[in-house]
């Protein structure tokens, strides 16, 4: 009877797990196709109240395969005095900070996450590293790791000038060598350089330079800048912004003198003709005129009169290279002519003088060159 009762029992479990196994099955999902891809782009900036990590969304699995949304960021951070170093050491990491995802758009690429640590101790580095996950235990391969020292901000620097020139901005600053509670740093310090125009965000320029000068020579004339300088430890940490500078380089430099300059008269004046000037800017030209000499009237004594003052009679805008003055010059008199080239500067830069042409208007109604 017990051996009856112990078959039956045995019987039911196995109808129990045959009916247990007969849900319909999903296939197996390969890992890789829904791990995020790891976070290739994480940077640090110390200031004088923290370090802010940034990166960009993955927007791909390691497969390729676009991601439609986040779970979150984990945020692990290390911490050691400065002056320990162990290059060969391993880092003990542990959590910072766990920062909620979401869906992604289609455009997501470039979209940014970042963190503030505000937890720090003056005289430590600190070590960072980033994981996206997936959640339910999927989680991508840890990012490069970033580190930065962070010590009592520097004093920012003083005498922040900027100078525009034509294609260049030049700065120059007073050396800073103490930190905001007024004491002597006796390490490296360095200069970092930022930049803005229009409603921008601040941007570094290049590297941390040693000097307390520096030529912007990467702008467009005619555009407005304003600029920042931070000190900075050549071997971590950061200081305070200078005061805001502005200046906005412009064009100084003048097109070529026109050549070629001759003058015809004619029944309606005098006509001028010049060569065409070779110029980007080039906008037009403008014509001068003076009065060079003038004969002393019949019965009167002689008397040279000299006008060295031009004036200005016209202008003609590119690609135009001529021009024609109505008014003819009294009898006896001669006039002297020259241009001027310009730019489109505003304002605009006038190259030199051409050289002179003259007509002459004898008594007798003669007139010649």
């Amino acid at each position: 009877m017990r051996r009856c009762r112990t078959i039956a029992w045995l019987l039911i479990l196995s109808a129990g797990l045959l009916l247990g196994s007969c849900g319909r099955k999903t296939r197996p999902v390969p890992p890789q196709s829904v791990v995020p891809a790891r976070i290739t782009d994480l940077r640090a900036q110390a200031d004088d109240t923290g370090i802010t990590l940034s990166w960009s969304w993955p927007d791909r699995t390691e497969q390729g395969g676009r991601l439609k949304s986040l779970s979150h960021f984990l945020v692990e951070k290390a911490v050691y005095r400065a002056d320990e170093s162990c290059r060969e050491c391993p880092i003990a990491y542990s959590k910072a900070a766990r920062i909620t995802g979401g869906t992604l758009p289609a455009d997501a690429a470039g979209r940014r996450a970042s963190f503030r640590d505000l937890e720090l101790q003056p005289g430590h580095r600190y070590y960072y590293r980033v994981f996206s996950s997936m959640g339910w235990n999927v989680v991508s391969l840890p990012s490069d790791p970033v580190s930065q020292v962070w010590r009592i901000p520097l004093a920012s620097p003083a005498g922040f000038t900027a100078n525009a020139g034509d294609g260049i901005v030049s700065l120059s600053w007073q050396a800073v060598n103490t930190d905001i509670d007024g004491q002597t740093q006796t390490g490296t310090i360095a200069y970092r350089i930022y930049r803005t125009s229009g409603d921008g965000q601040p941007v570094p320029l290049g590297e941390p330079m040693s000097g307390t000068e520096y030529h912007d020579r990467r702008v467009v004339n005619g555009t407005r800048y304003r600029y920042l300088v931070m000190a900075t430890h050549a071997e971590g940490g950061g200081g305070r912004f200078s005061e805001l500078v502005e200046a906005t380089p412009s064009d100084l430099t003048p097109p070529p003198a026109p050549r070629g300059l001759k003058a015809i008269r004619t029944s309606d004046g005098t006509s001028l003709f010049w060569d065409p000037v070779f110029a980007e800017d080039l906008a037009g030209y403008l014509v001068f005129r003076r009065n060079a000499y003038r004969a002393p009237e019949p019965g009167r004594e002689a008397k040279e009169e000299q006008d060295l003052d031009y004036i200005e009679i016209g202008s003609v805008k590119t690609p135009a290279t001529s021009f024609t003055d109505h008014h003819l010059p009294e009898p006896g008199s001669t006039w002297n002519y020259t241009v001027k080239s310009f730019d489109t500067a505003n304002p605009p830069n006038l190259s030199p003088f051409s050289w002179e042409v003259k007509i002459k208007r004898e008594r007798q109604n003669n007139e010649s060159l």
